[in-house]
């Protein structure tokens, strides 16, 4: 069973940087957003308004994947408070990250939106934004409608283009 451990903040040591890394070698999609020096430099400069939130998935207590996440507070017509959470540096990626292997990454986004509906802690809108062909999304539709619970899908803004096989292989696929 997966067990989330919640990282609050952008620090990367030990066991948790060398999975970061380990599983961004392994991702089937482009990953050069999802440095940690790149993401770093978006808090940084453009994200100074949010704060990271690191799902962390252990299995007998090794790092096995990360779900990155940042949420930002504020208030619904400046009165009533309101959390927000996304994926993170999503507003200046191109691709939603769940470092995990394609074969596991279903089964983490569960346990991951197991913690966020299921630990008490508050938010009031999850925006999954930017999921390639290479993400969960339908594990995430299914997890929300086997809970009943009412979502919106905007279908995507951008494609994924495998460019590990001839660019006339590309070319021929487009119109």
């Amino acid at each position: 069973m997966i067990a989330i451990d919640a990282r609050f903040g952008f620090r990367l040591e030990g066991d948790l940087a060398a999975a970061w890394r380990r599983l961004q070698a392994a991702a089937t999609w482009p990953t050069f957003q999802h440095d940690p020096e790149h993401v770093a430099a978006w808090l940084r400069h453009l994200g100074q308004d949010f704060t990271p939130l690191l799902l962390v998935a252990r299995e007998g207590g090794e790092v096995t994947e990360i779900v990155p996440l940042m949420f930002r507070d504020g208030r619904r017509r400046g009165l009533l408070p309101f959390r927000s959470v996304r994926f993170l540096a999503d507003l200046h990626a191109d691709y939603a990250a769940v470092l995990a292997a394609p074969e596991r990454a279903s089964e983490v986004v569960e346990a991951a939106l197991g913690w966020l509906f299921e630990e008490g802690w508050r938010w009031e809108a999850l925006v999954l934004d930017n999921l390639s062909g290479a993400e969960p999304a339908a594990a995430v539709r299914a997890w929300l409608e086997g809970r009943g619970i009412d979502y919106a899908l905007g279908e995507g803004r951008y494609y994924h283009v495998d460019l590990a096989r001839p660019w006339e292989d590309v070319m021929a696929g487009t119109s």
